[in-house]
């Protein structure tokens, strides 16, 4: 669980990086103005944050789910670092799809506290909304956050919400093996106990019985 959280402040810190310079470099070429520090969405006029969040959902989806399927399987950048990485419950690879509904409605949406894309679009959310529905659902986010990891720590599987969602397991990778062969080479540690794995595997023994 250590690793895991160690990959996700590498991820978040690195997106909220690039986001940030994304909106000081648009800010830059649409005012002249340079920008030092973080920068909200709300600094922009409201009819260019729509564009600018459509941007940074786009690069949201290159970062958490086109890098993890087609350039290294199953793990961002963090997840890489830390050897770990993301599989389907039934073992196999991870689609496109199921990244994005891991990623986009599991972390994003609803544990908003979580990734830097959900704070843009609360920023965006002011222009229709009340500050103080906003601040409910910060509370609200915050509060799924914190049963997300409840679930994490005290279950056996050790899944957060959006795996739940996005139908993913984690697993250390052994060693510096990181290609996906390395799974069906038996490299792979899950970040679970033996009992929660043959579990697993006498589920999907029954499921094909079936």
């Amino acid at each position: 669980m250590l690793r895991r959280l160690i990959a996700y402040f590498i991820d978040w810190y690195l997106a909220f990086v690039v986001m940030n310079t994304m909106l000081v470099a648009a800010a830059y070429l649409l005012t002249g103005t340079m920008y030092a520090g973080s920068l909200p969405l709300t600094a922009f006029e409201p009819g260019a944050q729509l564009s600018l969040l459509v941007m940074l959902a786009g690069f949201e989806v290159l970062f958490y789910s086109i890098v993890p399927r087609f350039v290294w399987p199953g793990q961002t950048v963090g997840k890489r670092l830390m050897h770990l990485r993301m599989i389907a419950v039934d073992g196999g690879r991870l689609s496109l799809p199921r990244l994005m509904l891991r990623d986009l409605v599991g972390i994003v949406l609803i544990e908003g506290c979580f990734s830097p894309l959900s704070n843009y679009i609360r920023n965006y959310l002011m222009l229709f909304v009340s500050h103080d529905a906003l601040q409910y659902a910060i509370w609200f986010s915050w509060a799924l956050g914190a049963i997300s990891i409840a679930v994490m720590v005290f279950t056996r599987q050790h899944r957060m919400l959006h795996d739940m969602i996005g139908g993913t397991w984690v697993e250390i990778v052994m060693g510096k093996e990181s290609d996906e062969g390395a799974i069906n080479r038996g490299t792979t540690k899950p970040l679970v106990s033996n009992s929660v794995a043959f579990s697993r595997a006498d589920g999907a023994q029954e499921s094909a019985g079936d």
